[in-house]
C-alpha cells in the first residue's frame, strides 16, 4: 500500500490513501498481533512507521500488545475448545452402518 500512496500526485488523495493504509495495517495487527511471526514483524513495523511519517505523526510503529489480553484470549479459547470436546456427540459407527 505504501508504494501506491507515494505515487499519488494529489496531496489530499495521497493523505486519504495513507490514512487507509494505516487503518489496514492496524486492522491486520488487531487480528494477528504476531504479524505472521518474527520474520515479518520488521517489515510490517517499517511500513507502519513510513505511513505514520507520511501522515505527520510520530513514528512509533504498532501499539504494544497487551500481554494480559492475549493470555486471557488464549484461556478463553482453551475453555471453549474444552467445552466443545465435552459436549460433542460422536456418531456410533454401528448405528451409522445400520442407517445406510
Amino acid at each position: 500500500k505504501y508504494a501506491e500512496c507515494t505515487r499519488e500526485q494529489d496531496p489530499k488523495r495521497a493523505k486519504r490513501l495513507f490514512a487507509a493504509a494505516e487503518g489496514n495495517l492496524l486492522q491486520i495487527y488487531g487480528e494477528y498481533p504476531n504479524l505472521g511471526g518474527p520474520d515479518f514483524v520488521p517489515e510490517f513495523d517499517a511500513e507502519m512507521r513510513l505511513v505514520q511519517q507520511a501522515l505527520g505523526k510520530d513514528e512509533v510503529g504498532f501499539p504494544a500488545v497487551e500481554t494480559e489480553a492475549v493470555e486471557t484470549e488464549a484461556v478463553e479459547t482453551e475453555a471453549v475448545e474444552t467445552e466443545a470436546d465435552e459436549t460433542a456427540t460422536v456418531p456410533d459407527p454401528k448405528e451409522a452402518a445400520l442407517a445406510r
